[in-house]
């Protein structure tokens, strides 16, 4: 295997949002074995006792990780969105394309050389490869994300999607078949949504990496590579797997958000924009029927599906409201 250091190449900057040391022998070994190595890695340390700074910057790490350019940078401890920003304020777009790798998940070695070629091959303000599953001990389980019929049956290895056919191919059915930031490299103009999720004045907190690629498309398409470069780790600690935590609480409710950018935006016709947001209503009641935080949403299920004049207004004050305190 050739590594190779990106030259006269577009530059992919990495930057880890760290706070989970258990899985750092893993990240580091896929990050090593790359048949392009990214131009910098960025680590904003979250942790109490700068478990990643002591590990990375003294040897034998530091020694052997020298070729792949590492720099470690104390995160604010505010909690996993903050870290996010941290780590792209840290970035201070320096590079034309930023990756931004969790610490639990894992790259296939040609990750970063097949993301510098789809974002070569036109302009595009974001490149999005598929990702498996794997359990807590990186096993790639036989699953992984299930992609519409529309993109699965196209043949190429890299699809030019733009607004107007991924909206309506994501956000109705609130099915999150793009993956994660580890699965996604921005170009350095789409980034900032990723450190302030917000799009025509309406934030999209919860789901920053879906919403990030699908607003970014709307300046310019993404890129999606039809080919597994990576897996997304399932373990304990994941705020997903917190079913009852405000970033679940968030992402359920962030459907609606991105249900109403697509619509004021006319990515989305008035039952794509009604179903999207019935659904993510019906998902927060399902699961935070006797959540007293979520119930001024749940109340207003019967007058968002008569459609009465009053309940979008009302719900976007109310969304506002919430994903100001996340």
């Amino acid at each position: 295997m050739t590594t190779l250091v990106q030259g006269d190449t577009l530059k992919i900057t990495t930057v880890v949002p760290a706070y989970k040391p258990q899985f750092l022998k893993y990240l580091l070994a896929s990050l090593m074995q790359q048949t392009e190595r990214p131009h910098q890695v960025i680590f904003s340390d979250d942790t109490e006792d700068l478990t990643f700074a002591r590990a990375l910057l003294l040897d034998p790490l530091k020694t052997a990780l020298a070729d792949l350019n590492v720099k470690v940078v104390q995160g604010p401890r505010k909690g996993a969105a903050a870290n996010w920003r941290h780590c792209l304020q840290a970035w201070d777009v320096q590079t034309e394309l930023v990756h931004v790798l969790c610490d639990d998940d894992y790259l296939f070695p040609q990750f970063y050389e097949q993301h510098r070629k789809a974002h070569e091959s036109g302009r595009f303000s974001a490149t999005v490869s598929r990702r498996y599953y794997a359990d807590i001990d990186g096993v790639c389980l036989q699953c992984a994300l299930e992609v519409p019929p529309e993109i699965a049956s196209v043949g190429s290895r890299y699809l030019r999607i733009d607004a107007a056919t991924l909206f309506p191919l994501v956000v109705p059915s609130c099915t999150n078949w793009l993956g994660e930031v580890s699965n996604m490299v921005m170009h350095r103009e789409a980034a900032t949504l990723l450190a302030f999720p917000s799009f025509d004045g309406i934030p999209f907190s919860g789901l920053e990496d879906i919403g990030s690629v699908l607003c970014a498309s709307v300046q310019d398409p993404i890129c999606y590579i039809a080919e597994h470069l990576g897996y997304f780790r399932m373990h304990p600690q994941q705020n997903t797997m917190q079913f009852t935590s405000r970033p679940v609480k968030l992402a359920v409710l962030a459907w609606g958000a991105l249900a109403v950018i697509g619509r004021q935006r006319g990515l989305l016709n008035h039952k794509h924009a009604k179903v999207a947001l019935a659904k993510s209503l019906f998902m927060a009641q399902e699961v935070f029927a006797a959540d007293a935080e979520m119930k001024p949403f749940i109340d207003l299920i019967p007058a968002a599906l008569a459609e009465q004049p009053q309940a979008l207004t009302q719900w976007i004050a109310l969304w506002n409201g919430f994903a100001a305190q996340s």
